[in-house]
């Protein structure tokens, strides 16, 4: 676990298991750092993700909520090995009230990874339509448009935009009709 405190380990556990109350405590009574890893990719307290990216992760958005209420919290900060945000992972686990929350904060719907993938690819990659429609309405109440042009560099999506991902998934009902509506939107 290496020198994670006390508090980061409250933070981490109360983020995951969407314990509100005790991530606000965690911060707030316990001096955790919203924006220091609480725990490793496989799960064990530690290292590598901020608990906004395990509560998003989770679907817990009272969890969520608390983290980005703290001061100077990092909205796009994540997954520190490859840079994927909290709205990235959100997408990934077809959260979408997790995703609205996160842009209300000012996280970046455009933001990219190491491979430059797009939480937009992420979503299109998984059909979760409701967060294409959570991130595409939340870029522009930021005043921003969600780039579904945006070209991954490198991995198994390199060379497509979230667009070609979406037309290439084989969700039933799913993200192929929602995916040419949000050159629409």
């Amino acid at each position: 676990m290496g020198n994670t405190t006390t508090a980061q380990k409250k933070l981490g556990l109360t983020s995951r298991n969407g314990d509100a109350a005790g991530a606000r405590k965690a911060v707030v009574e316990d001096g955790a750092d919203v924006n220091a890893a609480v725990f490793w990719s496989d799960g064990k307290l530690g290292g590598t993700c901020t608990a906004a990216y395990v509560a998003a992760a989770c679907g817990n958005t009272g969890a969520l909520g608390a983290v980005l209420d703290a001061p100077g919290v990092d909205p796009n900060k994540g997954f520190a090995d490859s840079g994927e945000t909290p709205c990235h992972i959100a997408c990934y686990r077809k959260h979408p009230v997790a995703v609205e929350l996160l842009l209300a904060r000012g996280a970046d719907p455009n933001r990219a990874d190491e491979y430059e993938y797009t939480p937009c690819m992420f979503a299109a990659f998984n059909g979760a339509t409701a967060c294409l429609r959570a991130l595409a309405e939340g870029a522009a109440r930021q005043g921003v448009a969600l780039d579904v042009n945006a070209v991954a560099t490198r991995g198994d999506w390199k060379g497509k935009t979230a667009l070609e991902v979406a037309l290439e998934c084989f969700h039933p009902g799913g993200c192929r009709v929602d995916a040419l509506s949000l050159i629409h939107i």
